[in-house]
């Protein structure tokens, strides 16, 4: 079964790594300062247009920054952070990319050009470029036989990318999805969405009107979302979490580490990971939930606009422009490329 090698089965390997480590947080580059925080509905990027360009940077632990010309303006860029498995890629201002900690499977080597979203997967990473396509590296040889790095045709403005599949949505509204599909996690339903986000095995999407749909495994009833209006939704490993139009947090699906039972409160920003789930509180602090005495869910002081979950860490963009990272580090995810984003 595809799961024994997926964020699930992951995640129970290496808890005995987490408990051994003290809740070490590690400073990440600076990803530019940005007042606006992540928006309503989803962990998708944001489209840009105009000109720009510049080199990328060398990236660590096997990655290396994306550069190019022709795009967006810095202005017109909203950076972002996406934790994956064992890695982490970011989006910075000027419209390029950059990916440290493992390199495998060629997760953290982004192509040159300039993107508007960059989404992390297990080991494959997807991008939208300014031009609206989108591009994916990463899942070296055997491991792309499913085609979770051949995207579509098409102009897209968001993609997420799961575990052996990514979803994109179009500019039209429709979502479309490509890579593994045993669980017809890969195959969308149709209709208009504003946002999407691809978990292990299951997809949800945001309606026009704010409910949430879900496709896919839906053993843990990961795909039986509750009624009403959301803002945000975040696929994980086997449970789903969505920011509610009144800010509270509501979350389905396994609950065997307490990833599903959210604190009190109200959020702007809550991410999905393997079996825990972190949010941005209104007040910008950050808060996780899930397995105790794991660094993963002890997240640093600070306030905070954009959060994203891994397999087994986390990172976030400090108001300042700064990524902090917290949990498992040892492929170098905490490690990234030197100087500011």
């Amino acid at each position: 079964m595809l799961n024994t090698m997926l964020f699930h089965k992951l995640s129970i390997a290496v808890m005995p790594i987490l408990l051994a480590q003290a809740t070490a947080g590690c400073v990440l580059p600076d990803f530019g300062k940005s007042s606006n925080p992540l928006p309503p509905g989803g962990e998708g990027g944001i489209g840009g247009s105009g000109s720009a360009g510049v080199t990328g940077s060398s990236g660590s632990g096997g990655g290396t920054g994306g550069g190019g010309t022709g795009g967006a303006t810095s202005a017109s860029i909203v950076p972002k952070i996406s934790a994956g498995g064992f890695y982490t890629c970011g989006l910075k201002t000027n419209a390029t990319i950059a990916c440290w900690g493992d390199n495998s499977s060629g997760q953290s080597t982004p192509p040159v050009g300039t993107f508007t979203d960059v989404d992390a997967g297990y080991d494959h990473t997807c991008g939208v470029k300014t031009d609206g396509s989108i591009v994916c590296w990463g899942s070296a040889v055997a491991s792309n036989n499913y085609g979770q790095t051949t995207p579509p045709p098409g102009l897209f403005t968001q993609v997420s990318s799961g575990t052996l599949y990514s979803c994109g949505m179009k500019d039209d509204g429709t979502v479309v999805c490509w890579g593994f599909n045993g669980s017809g996690q890969a195959t969308a339903p149709g209709g208009i969405f504003t946002s999407v986000s691809a978990g292990n095995d299951h997809t949800c999407a945001l309606k026009l009107d704010g409910a949430v749909a879900c496709w896919g495994a839906n053993n843990s009833s990961q795909c039986t979302p509750p009624a009403g209006a959301f803002i945000q939704v975040s696929a994980g490993d086997s449970h789903t979490c969505g920011v509610r139009s009144d800010g509270t947090v509501a979350c389905w699906g396994d609950n065997g580490l307490g990833e599903s039972s959210p604190p009190a409160g109200t959020f702007t920003q809550i991410s999905a990971g393997s079996n825990y789930t972190c949010g941005i509180k209104t007040d910008r602090t950050v808060t996780c939930w899930g397995p105790s005495l794991v660094s993963v869910t002890s997240p640093p002081a600070g306030s905070f606009t954009q959060i994203s979950a891994g397999a087994a860490h986390a990172c976030g963009l400090k108001t300042d422009g700064t990524v902090a990272c917290w949990g498992r580090s040892d492929s170098g995810q905490c490690t990234p490329p030197a100087g500011p984003f």
